[in-house]
């Protein structure tokens, strides 16, 4: 009986260790962090007659962030450029990707398509379902950057950077300042960017997980002036 009382206590003080060595995109608890509440679509306008017409893209309090970014693509995390969110960090050798778009429809990864069950559901992964975990050595991560300048008339105004359709998972900087992250797949996430911003040019730069936990990746971003 003592013996079993002390493993049930060791394992009591193993488990939450294992727990905290686990990414935030192994955790079914990791659900998002320092986003903004979710709400209604909210467009910044300039007139009473631009929020009758409803062209919020032509508002000059709003700005979209797709196009063209730098882009690394590896099939493993642990190879990733983990010091790339750093304005500093030289991506000029790196390659263009359009946002938004699939990387696998863009040269990088595997295109997998499912009805039922799991993506890693295949030996390609060397991987056996084990709920709520995914492959780790498989999971393909792509790093984007771009830089965006700020119009002079958006000072003193709130700014919100807004990840319309991430899947699955990613972490986002603005300036080399870590923002939070988001495991909501397709479901807009917004963060305020106001006191992390600077007067000319800006960084962004996001790391996206293919799978996360309970997963069954492309980003779509605009930032606005409220």
């Amino acid at each position: 009986m003592r013996n079993t009382l002390l493993y049930f206590l060791a394992a009591l003080v193993i488990f939450p260790i294992m727990a905290q060595q686990q990414p935030e995109w192994q955790s079914q608890y990791a659900v998002g962090l320092n986003k903004l509440a979710p709400h209604t679509y909210v467009w910044p306008y300039q007139t009473v007659s631009d929020i009758r017409n409803g062209d919020y893209e032509s508002s000059p309090y709003y700005m979209s962030l797709n196009g063209s970014w730098k882009f690394h693509w590896v099939k493993n995390p642990d190879n990733r450029p983990k010091d790339f969110y750093k304005p500093e960090f030289y991506t000029g050798g790196w390659a263009d990707i359009q946002v938004p778009g699939n990387w696998e429809r863009q040269g990088y990864g595997t295109a997998i398509y499912v009805n039922e069950t799991y993506e890693f559901d295949d030996k390609l992964f060397h991987f056996k379902k084990n709920p709520p975990l995914v492959p780790y050595k498989e999971n393909e991560v792509g790093s984007y950057r771009r830089t965006f300048t700020i119009p002079a008339d958006w000072e003193d105004r709130r700014v919100v950077i807004c990840c319309e359709g991430v899947i699955s998972f990613y972490y986002i900087w603005v300036n080399g300042h870590l923002l939070g992250y988001n495991q909501g797949s397709k479901t807009p996430a917004e963060w305020d960017i106001t006191d992390k911003l600077k007067k000319g040019e800006n960084t962004v730069a996001l790391e996206v997980y293919r799978w996360r936990q309970f997963a069954l990746s492309y980003p779509s971003l605009l930032v606005s002036a409220l």
